[in-house]
């Protein structure tokens, strides 16, 4: 068994849809772990909707699925964007739960979505799989997919914090940098990419079901007919902005979700 470690800041509704989506496609035994890191304050990550919190819970008791609260409220006042946000949770979540689980974890975004069958024995041969972030000098890891076996070694001293380092500026996942640095025999593999605004139809190879071809065509975020999801490994959709870290209209945004929804179901 593995476990899938879910941190959710809002859109409660895309937590069934995971939860199907890996049943139907996923041919391991596997076990959700949703971390709810909703605000109990009014927030644009909440569209100042405070029962975004309760309703995360109701769900997943509902669904049955293992739920924990992230302590927050340091980032009403404390922490000034969304990615020192992100960083502070993910932090928690890997202090608390993921070094000392004795099953292999994916860490995965709550936007995202496996769209093919897949099993994690792809991944055997590696002591980690993730996602590369390149600024400059700095190399460091994308949490928001990231799957790693419970020997991961040192895996206390990672850091999910950004990193500033010869005037360059990371992200969520930046000082992951110093760790990749002392292990340089790691074996670590990394997932394809078809990055944001950068590939469509036209220049893939990708053989998916219509009803996502017209999603991802249909995007009312997509520029210049490039897609503005994206797809890891051929298996994993990314909605992107889930979390709402873009600060767009609910309109929009609402538009986007019932689009998603009709072409998963």
């Amino acid at each position: 068994m593995f476990e899938i470690y879910i941190p959710v800041v809002n859109n409660p509704e895309f937590i069934e849809l995971q939860l199907d989506s890996f049943k139907k496609f996923c041919q391991d035994e596997f076990k959700i772990i949703i971390f709810n890191d909703a605000k109990s304050w009014n927030d644009y990550s909440n569209f100042n909707d405070i029962s975004t919190k309760s309703r995360i819970e109701k769900i997943c008791e509902n669904l049955g699925i293992e739920h924990h609260y992230v302590p927050n409220k340091h980032h009403q006042n404390g922490l000034t964007n969304a990615s020192e946000r992100h960083c502070s949770t993910i932090n928690w979540i890997w202090q608390n739960f993921a070094i000392h689980s004795k099953n292999p974890i994916l860490i995965f975004d709550s936007d995202m979505f496996p769209i093919k069958e897949f099993s994690i024995s792809r991944w055997d041969n590696s002591d980690c799989f993730g996602v590369l972030q390149n600024r400059s000098h700095l190399k460091y890891l994308w949490p928001n997919l990231f799957f790693f076996k419970s020997y991961l070694p040192d895996k206390e001293q990672i850091d999910w914090n950004i990193l500033v380092d010869g005037g360059i500026n990371s992200d969520t996942g930046g000082k992951t940098h110093n760790y990749l640095k002392n292990h340089p025999d790691l074996k670590m593999s990394q997932f394809k990419i078809l990055s944001s605004c950068n590939w469509n139809k036209e220049n893939s190879d990708l053989e998916l079901p219509q009803k996502v071809w017209d999603f991802l065509k249909n995007d009312i975020k997509n520029v210049d007919g490039k897609y503005w999801c994206e797809m890891y490994d051929e298996i994993f959709l990314h909605y992107r902005a889930g979390s709402n870290w873009e600060n767009i209209s609910k309109t929009i945004h609402q538009k986007r979700i019932e689009s998603l929804k009709a072409c998963l179901n």
